[in-house]
Parts: structure tokens; C-alpha cells; sequence
């Protein structure tokens, strides 16, 4: 991804509000071929970091010219997203703080907005990545609400059309991890009663099996 050009044009006095977008874009996708966590990569999180951080200026410059303007509104939730998702592999405590800022700047959207597909969708991942950051600081009982909410979501999604594989695959996809944050609970290091592994196993079995369905 060359940004150079991106640069040169939006770094003009008179630049427009799509045109600064149109450079937060090419950042955030340089950011997502430097180091996005969970696809492929360069596996250089620094400077996925950096790439991230410079989109979101730029979406907050081009609010500052048009503060109505929506895109880059809903940039700034993505790419705060998008750094929780780097931040997960060492500081999920972080990681979670920034999932929490990407859902108010998600939660700041126009209504029309936040109710159109898309945008429920990326609720859902919102959802779900909160989720995954509190089973690995321990909180359980707050993980497993938000999974619930998440694949209420998606659920919804597929009851409206049975035929949108992309639904049904997201729910899949959060039965998994929250099967996987009741396998964590499980961790005999984790001082949990037998009882209580027993529980938790037993959770993470009955959701694996839901997600093979």
C-alpha cells in the first residue's frame, strides 16, 4: 500500500472530507497488511499500531471540517477496534479499554446508522472481542453476556434470512469462543472448584455442539 500521494493530497489547506477519508482508508488498510491479528500479516504490530492511530487523525480531521459527515465516524470505531485486536495478543486489560471506546464511538453514530446492517454487524464483532478480552482478564460472567448478546444478534440475522451464510457462520464463530472462554474457567489453575470445572465443561461441550449443527 503506497501512501505517499494520499499524503501529498490530503495534507492540502483546502483538502476535502472524502478526500482525507479516502487517505484514512489506505491506512487502515496498511495498518490491516502490517499486523491485523487473526489474518495474515507482516506480523509488525508497532507499526500496524502506528498505521491505525494515523487513520483515526485523519478521520477526526475530516469530523473536524464536517462533523456530520458519517463515514469517518464510523472509521474511528473500526480502526479503535482494529488496535484492541493487536493489543489482544499481550495486553487484553488494554485491549478491552479500547474495544470499550470503539462501542461509544460505535454508540455516537447517527440512529439510521447504527440500525443498518453493517453497522449491526460490526456491533456483533464489538461484542464478541469485548467478550474474548474479559475471559482472559478472568470475568467470566460478564464474557458470557456479552457472547449471549452477540449471537442473539446474529441469530436474528439468519431467523430473517435463512439463506445468509454470513449470519450463520458469525453465530458459529461466537458459540466457539465463548465455548473456548468456559474451557479457560475450566483451568484447574485457575483454583476453580470441581463442581465448577465440571460446569464449565459441561457449557463448553453443549456450545461446541450447538456450533456443529
Amino acid at each position: 500500500v503506497t501512501t505517499g500521494i494520499y499524503d501529498q493530497l490530503a495534507a492540502t489547506s483546502d483538502a476535502a472530507p472524502a478526500l482525507i477519508c479516502e487517505a484514512a482508508s489506505v491506512y487502515g488498510t496498511l495498518g490491516d497488511e502490517l499486523g491485523q491479528s487473526g489474518t495474515a500479516s507482516l506480523a509488525d504490530t508497532t507499526a500496524a499500531l502506528a498505521a491505525y492511530r494515523k487513520s483515526i487523525a485523519l478521520d477526526e480531521r475530516a469530523i473536524s471540517i464536517d462533523p456530520n459527515f458519517v463515514r469517518p465516524r464510523r472509521g474511528l470505531s473500526i480502526n479503535q477496534m482494529k488496535i484492541g485486536s493487536v493489543e489482544m495478543e499481550t495486553d487484553p486489560g488494554q485491549a478491552l479499554k479500547d474495544f470499550q471506546i470503539a462501542m461509544q464511538r460505535f454508540d455516537a453514530l447517527p440512529k439510521a446508522e447504527r440500525e443498518s446492517l453493517s453497522s449491526q454487524r460490526l456491533r456483533g464483532v464489538l461484542l464478541r472481542k469485548e467478550a474474548n478480552a474479559l475471559v482472559q482478564l478472568g470475568d467470566y460472567s460478564e464474557a458470557t453476556n456479552h457472547f449471549t448478546e452477540a449471537a442473539e444478534l446474529y441469530r436474528n440475522f439468519a431467523a430473517a434470512d435463512p439463506h445468509d451464510l454470513r449470519a450463520l457462520a458469525d453465530v458459529q464463530v461466537v458459540l466457539i469462543d465463548e465455548a473456548i472462554g468456559f474451557d479457560t474457567a475450566a483451568d484447574p489453575a485457575l483454583a476453580a472448584a470441581p463442581s465448577e470445572r465440571r460446569r464449565n465443561l459441561a457449557a463448553a461441550e453443549k456450545l461446541l455442539t450447538q456450533a456443529l449443527v
